[in-house]
């Protein structure tokens, strides 16, 4: 047999392993088991609070970088144009 032959046919091999081992783990979290398990009013109340929790870190987060957005727009709009400017203006209209 040629060297081609028998490097194709571990490479066949390779996949075809691979292929099972991916329909196995498939299998596994497709079939999942009961889990006996009991949520207490504890439990329910730690989601919630983490809920909050996270619902006001975003808003505070929002606000920092609103205020630094309009904060930017801000600069940019209180340089009023100057007196030369309108005159230019005005120059190019009326000609």
């Amino acid at each position: 047999m040629n060297r081609y032959f028998m490097v194709n046919q571990k490479m066949t091999k390779d996949k075809r392993m691979t292929g099972f081992a991916a329909s196995i783990c498939g299998l596994c979290v497709l079939a999942p088991a009961p889990a006996f398990a009991y949520i207490d009013p504890g439990t329910g109340s730690l989601v919630i609070q983490s809920l909050i929790g996270g619902v006001v870190a975003l808003l505070a987060f929002g606000r920092i970088y609103w205020a630094k957005i309009k904060e930017f727009f801000k600069k940019e709009a209180t340089n009023p144009p100057t007196g030369d400017d309108e005159a230019a203006k005005e120059n190019t209209q009326n000609n």
